[in-house]
């Protein structure tokens, strides 16, 4: 959970409102353009309560009038970030959370539309890893042996050329059955709504831009990575998942970007309401 007594300090270092004590009311700050593959989009209006931990800003640009809203949450052991484009009658277009959970160990990708919804929870001992899925009501779990990306890439290269996985290792023998258990149970939901879906695409380029974070905080310093976030980042990767490895095109795999999208969320709450 982000440490509240290091509030203060955090606010005073990471945003231009200073440090008086009224942290609860808006804050009306700067414009930016992002420059995105439908070319420049708008980001201004930000207003940002300290209190509430959320900002929200206006995007517009060729194809999308939309609000953005950031929002940070700490919940018990977990900490979760959301953010969110949504149309001007309110109606959800995209949205992206993601949740670190200290007690448990695990991480959580969340994508939603208005209509659908998939999640993504990566959970481990150190000799075994446990993912997941959540598409619309319909769960699955698969548990493999915690292999290396060599060994990985093996084991999928079995897989996608049909080849009899008895002559390899147990371990990576196992992980092309769960493999073809997980295709089995993704396949009827390729036609979600979450996939190919262009609302999704901004939210992904605005999250990652460099310029995003100024909307707010002006010219942001570099923010430490606390243990909440470095777990996310580094411990399970959801790029190296079944739903990259097996399904390339599905949406959580698109949004692995050089920086995870993890990263990009959580790191973008830090620089806004601190860690």
């Amino acid at each position: 959970m982000m440490k509240r007594k290091m509030a203060g300090i955090l606010v005073c270092l990471l945003s231009l409102v200073g440090c008086n004590n009224d942290v609860q009311e808006p804050v009306n700050e700067r414009r930016v353009t992002v420059n995105t593959v439908k070319g420049p989009v708008v980001i201004d209006d930000a207003n940002r309560n300290l209190d509430q931990e959320v900002v929200n800003a206006h995007v517009v640009g060729t194809g999308i009038d939309a609000t953005l809203t950031v929002a940070s949450r700490d919940d018990g052991d977990t900490h979760s970030v959301i953010a969110s484009l949504t149309d001007p009658s309110g109606q959800l277009l995209y949205s992206i959370e993601t949740r670190v959970d200290e007690g448990t160990g695990t991480v959580t990708c969340i994508q939603a539309t208005a209509e659908d919804y998939l999640s993504v929870t990566m959970s481990g001992d150190g000799d075994r890893v446990r993912e997941t899925y959540d598409a619309d009501g319909d769960v699955a779990s698969f548990e493999y042996a915690a292999l290396s990306d060599e060994q990985q890439r093996h084991a999928i290269n079995y897989y996608e050329h049909g080849m009899n996985e008895a002559s390899l290792p147990a371990d990576v023998a196992d992980y092309v059955r769960q493999a073809d258990a997980f295709h089995a149970y993704y396949l009827p939901h390729q036609t979600s709504s979450i996939h190919g879906n262009p609302a999704g695409d901004m939210l992904v380029q605005l999250l990652a831009s460099p310029e995003l974070p100024r909307v707010v905080a002006g010219d942001v310093p570099i923010v430490q990575m606390n243990k909440y976030i470095q777990q996310a980042c580094n411990t399970f990767s959801l790029c190296a998942s079944f739903s990259c490895r097996v399904a390339p095109g599905n949406p959580v795999c698109t949004y692995c970007f050089a920086v995870s999208v993890i990263c990009s969320i959580m790191m973008l709450a830090c620089s806004w309401f601190g860690c």
